[in-house]
């Protein structure tokens, strides 16, 4: 039936979800990303935050997703890599935040703060995104590379990348004037 039929295939290149400095950011983690065009969205670059010890994070991120909400962002999602790692920061960020779990494929989205495992946020945009966990022991295998990919590209506005110890090597070739680095104690660049 189609054994004469010339197919031409067309490659869909251009992000139009993330602002430009996330789009640069993100097109070095992934194979082939270098193809990826951003649409011309101006933004803030990217955010690496290294943290001490795990109560030092969750408390930044507490005041980093309440900060969003006073700037006016509607949507602010704590990506988890895991469910299990959702559960988590659910029980240390406790009653000290307002959130919604996103368990299930079939959850009802709603405005405000949701953690949501990486998996389910695909297809998904959020004003900010607030990356729980991005530490080397975290996202370690080449196979959660895509995975990473999608955590960090539901960012439509700014993203913010926690981590304690060493960074993912995902990040690792990433060149460092594409994003902003901050420790516990302050900015460094």
């Amino acid at each position: 039936m189609f054994a004469n039929s010339k197919v031409e295939t067309i490659q869909l290149n251009r992000s139009y979800r993330s602002a430009k400095p996330i789009i640069e950011l993100t097109k070095h983690i992934i194979p082939n990303g270098k193809e990826i065009e951003a649409f011309n969205r101006d933004g803030k670059k990217p955010l690496c935050i290294k943290m001490n010890d795990e109560q030092e994070r969750v408390e930044s991120i507490i005041d980093k997703a309440r900060d969003l909400q006073e700037k006016g962002h509607k949507s602010i999602a704590i990506i988890c890599k895991t469910n299990e790692e959702c559960m988590k920061a659910m029980e240390l960020i406790g009653d000290k935040l307002d959130y919604h779990l996103v368990q299930k494929e079939n959850t009802t989205y709603e405005k405000g703060v949701v953690i949501i495992p990486a998996y389910l946020a695909k297809g998904i945009e959020f004003d900010a995104v607030i990356i729980f966990d991005a530490s080397s022991d975290i996202y370690s295998k080449e196979s959660e590379r895509n995975l990473f990919y999608v955590a960090c590209t539901r960012a439509m506005h700014e993203l913010y990348v926690y981590y304690a110890g060493e960074i993912t090597t995902m990040l690792s070739k990433v060149p460092k004037a594409l994003f902003q680095n901050e420790t516990s104690k302050g900015r460094d660049a």
